[in-house]
């Protein structure tokens, strides 16, 4: 039902015209609904410019926050909230992730990537990272699952076998390196047989530690140019027991 509005000056009714502005036939203007329109408008348009503002401002942190890859994240994160990211997607998120990196990120994509493949190389490149930035219990982790998971790469196995001489688990770190010795037989096994004659020392095992050496040095010609600390490390207990019972006597 349309307003009937009086003019305040001869008492006639109102007419409204195109701009809602009402006049009277004698000449007097009520401009109330031109001025409601107007700050109306203002408004309007104040709303349009904060919701403006604040999507540059995210615009703008999205920018900063990926860097050269801020117009390929978005499409990457639509296919992940979809649930459509492939094991190769994570893969490349997760080499994103490290070259800006946002390790927490990269650490994440690399465990998707193995939720969606099974393929124990991404727990692999999960544990590598972890080591590299120092996580060496989250690291040790990994690689427990990498090797549950029939990971076979004897690289990895010394690395795994170190850790775990770190945490005194020599035993187990022996294993380790006898793994990769026998997946690697046309490599001179330089860093497993030092793991291992390592171990034998922390348990106090120097003679087979000493024996172990002597079998490689007589593996390969150029075998005698390696493990030379080791090999020192072993001669001096022995000096130094070889003294103790000439003090003895």
């Amino acid at each position: 039902m349309n307003e009937i509005r009086i003019c305040n000056y001869c008492g006639n009714d109102l007419k409204t015209d195109f701009r809602s502005v009402a006049f009277c036939s004698c000449g007097w203007v009520d401009r109330r609904n031109e001025k409601q329109k107007i700050l109306e408008t203002e408004k309007k348009t104040a709303r349009r410019i904060v919701v403006l503002g604040v999507a540059m401002a995210l615009f703008m942190g999205h920018l900063f926050y990926w860097g050269q890859f801020a117009f390929k994240i978005p499409l990457i994160k639509a296919k992940q909230m979809s649930g459509t990211m492939t094991a190769e997607g994570y893969d490349e998120l997760a080499q994103i992730c490290t070259k800006l990196n946002k390790w927490s990120c990269a650490q994440d994509s690399y465990n998707q990537e193995f939720s969606k493949s099974n393929s124990p190389v991404a727990l692999l490149k999960l544990a590598k990272l972890q080591e590299k930035l120092g996580l060496k219990p989250a690291a040790t982790q990994s690689y427990q699952r990498y090797f549950a998971n029939k990971g076979d790469d004897g690289v990895a196995m010394i690395d795994y076998g170190n850790l775990l001489v770190e945490q005194k688990q020599f035993p187990l770190a022996m294993k380790f390196f006898e793994r990769s010795i026998k997946a690697r037989p046309d490599t001179l096994p330089v860093r497993a047989t030092s793991g291992i004659v390592k171990s034998m020392m922390n348990q106090g095992k120097y003679a087979e530690a000493r024996k172990r050496l002597s079998n490689f040095y007589k593996s390969a010609e150029n075998a005698s140019t390696y493990l030379l600390a080791e090999a020192d490390a072993v001669n001096s207990h022995f000096k130094s027991s070889r003294n103790v019972a000439s003090v003895s006597n």
